[in-house]
Formats: structure tokens, sequence, C-alpha cells
């Protein structure tokens, strides 16, 4: 993606107190996509899908996770696998945890860090692709939104679990549904990991832990 382009964003106010948030976000998906992949044609400039813009939105699986950090220890660290946003990042930080939130996107660092100075905050950023995990199995707590978006995906994103969930701790996965949902449980099991799923509308919620 140029360094240089600039997405429109707007101010979204997110949650109930004591656990609100102030939150930039962008103005509209579709139109930032749509400005996006004219800006790169113009340019000469392939339209890559990893570089969509999907990012600097709040959907309803960052919004189930956040719920679910809620019902987690305050003090339990967080491991943020993919996080766009980094809503439920941002929500842990704002309960004292220490926070370290990952994502592959170019713009999804700079959007998060304004996000965690916005609310005085402190979250870790690390520009971290899923298919290059590296063990760090000392999180608490590890999560993932949205992040089974083809074939190959819950592979990928079972194995970064196994690679950084501490023994005794916890993990969610959230999806809406895509056709690869089905396939992470098996996945996960390879790596030696349990799985419990609930349905919640059109998300698909699964719990993860160490067997």
């Amino acid at each position: 993606m140029p360094d240089d382009f600039q997405y429109r964003t707007r101010t979204l106010h997110w949650g109930e107190p004591p656990w609100d948030l102030d939150l930039e976000v962008l103005v509209d998906f579709e139109s930032e996509s749509a400005r996006l992949y004219a800006d790169r044609a113009r340019r000469g400039l392939r339209a890559d899908p990893d570089l969509s813009p999907m990012f600097g939105v709040i959907w309803p699986s960052a919004e189930a996770a956040a719920r679910w950090v809620l019902e987690q220890p305050p003090d339990a660290s967080l491991l943020e696998l993919g996080c766009g946003l980094g809503l439920p990042s941002l929500l842990a930080a704002r309960r004292g945890a220490r926070v370290r939130a990952t994502d592959l996107h170019p713009g999804a660092g700079p959007l998060l860090a304004r996000n965690a100075q916005r609310n005085g905050v402190r979250v870790d950023y690390e520009p971290v692709d899923m298919r290059c995990t590296e063990p760090d199995p000392r999180w608490d707590r590890v999560i993932a939104t949205d992040v089974l978006f083809a074939w190959d995906m819950p592979a990928i994103v079972a194995r970064a679990f196994a690679h950084t969930l501490a023994p005794g701790g916890r993990g969610l996965l959230v999806d809406p549904g895509r056709a690869w949902s089905d396939a992470f449980p098996d996945e996960a099991a390879k790596h030696g990991l349990a799985t419990d799923v609930d349905v919640d509308g059109e998300l698909f919620l699964v719990e993860i832990w160490r067997r």
C-alpha cells in the first residue's frame, strides 16, 4: 500500500461506562475500499486483497470478542491475532492487562497507536503475518476475529493459537460463519487444543484451551 494513502476517518464512541472507548474508524468500508483500489490503479499497482481496509471497521465478531474480554480476569495478559482496529485489545488494556496486538495490514498499526493514545492506554503492536507466527506460549488469553477468510486459514490460525497460548490459558476465535469455520476444531485438535463451539446468531464462537 502506498505510504502516503490517506483514509478518511470519523470518531465513534463505543461501549458503556466504565469500559467505553472513543475510537477513530473509517468513514465507510465500501467507499474507502473503492478509493484505495482506484488510487492503486492510477499508480499501476495491483489490487492486492491483503490490503483491503477491513482493519478500520468495528465488525460484529470484534464486538463479541470485546464482550468476552470483559468476562476475563482484568490482569490476564492478552494477545490479539489479526487485530485490525484492535477493539478487544484496547478494552483489555483499559482494564489494566498487558496486551500485544498483531496484524499484517500496514494501516493497522498506526490506527491502533492513535486509538491507544486517544484512550490513554498502552497496547504493544507487532506487524506479524499469522502464517509466520513464532512459538511464544506465554499469553493467558489469545483472541482472533474474522480471520478464516480462505481455505487454508483454519490450519494457520490453529497453529498460531498453539504457538502462543500459555498452559492453563484460554483462547477465543470468532467468525461470521464462513465456509471454513467448521474445519477449525479439527485443525485445533491436531495441535493438542480442545475447543468448545457456540453459535450466537450468525457468529461462530470457539473457546480454546490446551488439553
